[in-house]
């Protein structure tokens, strides 16, 4: 079933890949040479997203996970838009499947397990999250936090530390 809800909602977001770069997406990711190199790498965990495009300002948008999603995104698909859109609809595809995960497990109910995950992959408040490159921070962030619920729901059932890392 969790195949299903993934499969459906990647239905829905299929047509993202022919769209281009847009807003932020621009300087954050075609103007940005911290993403375009790996020696900027220690920077994304001391300086906010921002840093290096304008160096003389203040900022408080601090996403060093982010960062890195953006250069690897960038060591993989370059400035090819149509990479970047699946790789953003892939981590909400993943998300999904997270959402479907941490449902079975407080429910132990395969059927709302997967309606949940429907509405959430499905749901029209993710869209700008999942076509818009720059705001591929919410499902990121969806996927750790979701992970590290899950990791802790599979470590409370069975008591092994080994749960925790899964």
């Amino acid at each position: 079933m969790e195949i299903l809800a993934c499969g459906v909602t990647a239905l829905a977001y299929l047509g993202a890949l022919a769209f281009g770069f847009v807003y932020d997406d621009v300087p954050q990711i075609l103007k940005n040479p911290a993403i375009q190199d790996w020696r900027y790498l220690p920077q994304y965990f001391t300086a906010h997203v921002w840093a290096t495009i304008y160096p003389n300002s203040t900022g408080n948008y601090y996403r060093p996970l982010f960062l890195l999603w953006l250069r690897l995104n960038y060591a993989l698909f370059g400035a090819n838009p149509a990479g970047w859109h699946a790789a953003s609809v892939l981590c909400h595809i993943a998300a999904t499947y997270m959402v479907f995960r941490v449902a079975r497990q407080l429910t132990c109910d395969r059927v709302i397990a997967f309606a949940t995950a429907l509405l959430f992959g499905l749901h029209p408040a993710h869209i700008e999250n999942v076509v818009w490159i720059s705001g591929a921070t919410d499902p990121l962030m969806t996927c750790f936090v979701l992970g590290g619920c899950s990791a802790f729901l599979s470590f409370r059932e069975s008591r092994k530390l080994s749960q925790l890392v899964c």
